[in-house]
């Protein structure tokens, strides 16, 4: 495991790493080349000496002849022991053909046969086999000894049978002392060489591992820096090399994650659909605008669109956003480089003046609201809205964000309670306001919740017969002590919170049961009709058409008298989609009738195409019959336009005899108005009525 740990080098450190690659480099240069070397010089030196022997053998072979020749043997003697001072000599031997020693340089092998020495007999036999007349010199087996071989003349002195075809020669030269000699230079010599490689080595490793190392700690400063967040830092190394790529390559990240962490920041900072300052990065702005500058005031205005809910459920969300695009802009538009705005949820929007000037802030905050009132143009539509802003400064409001924006709150919906206010600034006394206002909201849900919604009914008469044609049902609500609530006040609220179609289930759910008991004791014949108004925002509602079910279903008599009131406010978005669910109702037998008539967004091409019954006259109209001629060319006008169409009309608000009687010369006789009576019970039937 250790060795293993040892040459993982792709686990060490680089200055260790390149170290243990230069050490087994230079180990391994030196084997190799200390290898190479030594074998080359070995062959070197045993073909030298196998010349050598050669020549020497053959000098030897002509004397010992010619001795031979003459008979001298004391001469081939005297040369065999001259012979024998050569220090590379291990032995030497003269044999006959017959097989004996006859000369040699050992004591102990003369006059011996060449038998009693296996090594010397079966390297002459192979000789003698061979019948080669040239010396010969070749390397022993185990590589340690030249033996040279050589043919001689007969010896004058063998007697016996011949062994060999001649006399031979055998000499045998050592080469372990050479080679040992050898080893011993060529050790010192790597020795040397090895030093010298190892000090190359080094000198080239010195240099490689700072240019490696400088490398690497520019782009490991990169990756540190790109981790910290420092998204615009480039490592820029510029080398034509592995670690120019992996350098390019980080910088390449780094702009991709400079770019991402840029988009990243605008999503966390703005809001998506205006471009505004979001709530969070309000937040830090004025949190770092109080930490910079604790003793210098600035004013919060907190500004809510009024009625906008109305203009996104009635022309749906999508153009509700374009309308909140619009708002942001005269926002911006209004404000200077050092005010902030920013989009706070929904309708509502905070804005910070830097300056806490009241002059300044009077004419910044009336020039916002003149900018808001200004009508926007949606889908070739004009719409109007108002806002209610209200006003905290800092700090004599309060000394933290949280407590700014909750004064600006309060404010805010201060101005929303006084019809008369369109901004405010904070005052203590506000906050008992702004927590009967929270609790009266609450009520309302509750009791929307509970179902306590009563109907009241306020009659319809032909003022040519004097009977009652149909009852309008009208909404009310009571306080916690049985005191009636005005729809004046909880109108708004239901408005603005959306819960008008849980409003107007109950109130269909409660007029419809109360007429449908009061029919059992009506006559078959002449009942009244009941009319419901249907709001914009139950129309699109998904549900309508089911719940206007289940309510035909259980009041079956009032069903066959039903007839539902649409406002103009019908006419705001795309009719289109509203037309199928007016042909649906009209399916259902259910008369309809537009409210208010002459006062919204009456488009006369349109209102040929909704499936109609009735026209009702505004009472804004009625109130001036006599004293503004205007409203009687618009009255003229509206009921002949009503005959044209086929229209029946009733007007509302009639007051006293004198509209009455104009009206009724108008051929307009279905009046409405506290003249034929006030909202109420509804009536109890004669006593000689069946029941």
């Amino acid at each position: 495991m250790l060795f293993y740990r040892l040459l993982n080098l792709a686990k060490m450190p680089v200055a260790l790493a390149f170290l243990v690659v230069m050490v087994i480099t230079a180990l391994l240069a030196g084997a190799l080349g200390y290898g190479v070397s030594y074998l080359g010089q070995k062959a070197l030196l045993v073909d030298t000496r196998v010349e050598t022997a050669q020549q020497r053998l053959v000098e030897l072979q002509g004397t010992v002849n010619d001795f031979n020749r003459r008979g001298n043997v004391h001469a081939v003697t005297r040369e065999v022991s001259r012979l024998t001072s050569n220090r590379h000599l291990k032995r030497v031997a003269i044999v006959g053909a017959d097989g004996e020693i006859y000369h040699a340089s050992r004591a102990e092998m003369r006059s011996m046969p060449v038998s009693r020495f296996p090594q010397i007999e079966s390297v002459l036999r192979q000789f003698d086999i061979a019948a080669d007349t040239r010396v010969q010199v070749h390397v022993s087996e185990d590589g340690q000894s030249l033996i040279g071989v050589l043919p001689l003349e007969p010896l004058s002195q063998a007697t016996r049978a011949r062994l060999f075809q001649n006399a031979y020669l055998y000499a045998e030269f050592d080469l372990n002392g050479d080679l040992q000699q050898l080893r011993y230079h060529h050790q010192s010599s790597l020795v040397y060489i090895g030093l010298a490689v190892l000090l190359l080595l080094s000198l080239s490793f010195t240099l490689l591992y700072w240019g490696i190392k400088h490398s690497i700690e520019k782009i490991l400063t990169g990756t540190r820096r790109l981790a910290q967040g420092e998204y615009d830092y480039r490592i820029r190394l510029n080398e034509p090399n592995e670690f120019g790529q992996i350098a390019e390559a980080i910088d390449r990240m780094a702009e991709s994650l400079a770019v991402n962490h840029r988009e990243l920041t605008y999503l966390a900072e703005r809001d998506l659909l205006t471009g505004l300052t979001n709530r969070y990065k309000l937040y830090q702005l004025l949190e770092k605008r109080i930490e910079e500058a604790p003793e210098r005031p600035f004013a919060l205005l907190f500004i809510d669109l009024d009625r906008f809910k109305i203009i996104n459920d009635t022309l749906g969300h999508q153009n509700g956003d374009a309308y909140l695009k619009v708002i942001a802009e005269r926002l911006q538009a209004g404000l200077s480089s050092r005010d902030i705005v920013a989009r706070f949820g929904g309708d509502e929007f905070l804005v910070m003046l830097d300056s806490a000037d009241r002059d300044e802030i009077h004419a910044t905050t009336n020039r916002l609201i003149k900018a808001l009132s200004e009508s926007v143009v949606i889908r070739d539509q004009k719409l109007f809205t108002s806002s209610s802003v209200g006003i905290a400064l800092y700090p004599s409001d309060g000394d933290s964000i949280h407590e700014l924006i909750k004064a600006a709150d309060i404010a805010m919906y201060q101005v929303k309670s006084d019809d008369s206010l369109r901004w405010s600034y904070y005052h203590e006394s506000f906050d008992n306001n702004s927590i009967n206002y929270l609790a009266f909201r609450t009520y309302i849900k509750q009791a929307i919740e509970a179902g306590l919604v009563v109907p009241v009914f306020q009659p319809q008469v032909d003022a040519r017969t004097h009977e009652v044609v149909g009852y309008e049902a009208l909404a009310r609500m009571q306080d916690e002590r049985g005191q009636w609530i005005s729809p004046v006040q909880f109108l708004p609220v239901i408005e603005e919170n959306g819960w008008m179609v849980e409003f107007s289930n109950v109130m269909y759910t409660n007029a419809m049961m109360t007429f449908e008991q009061w029919l059992y004791q009506a006559p078959l014949t002449g009942r009244p009709t009941l009319s419901l108004n249907l709001a914009t925002m139950q129309l699109n509602h998904n549900e309508f058409l089911e719940d206007l079910d289940r309510l035909l279903n259980a009041f079956p008599q009032t069903a066959k008298l039903l007839e539902l009131e649409i406002t103009e406010g019908i006419f705001i978005g795309n009719i289109a989609t509203k037309l199928p669910v007016l042909h649906a109702i009209k399916r259902r037998g259910i008369d309809i009738a537009i409210d208010d008539f002459g006062t919204g967004y009456s488009s006369l091409a349109y209102l040929k195409k909704l499936p109609l019954d009735r026209l009702k006259i505004d009472k804004s109209f009625v109130q001036d019959i006599g004293v503004d001629l205007n409203d009687n060319a618009i009255i003229e006008t509206i009921i002949a336009m009503a005959s044209k169409l086929g229209l029946s009309v009733v007007s509302e608000g009639v007051e006293t005899e004198a509209q009455l009687a104009f009206l009724q010369a108008k051929d307009c006789h279905i009046i409405q108005g506290y003249l034929t009576g006030r909202p109420g019970s509804l009536p109890d039937w004669p006593a000689e009525n069946p029941s």
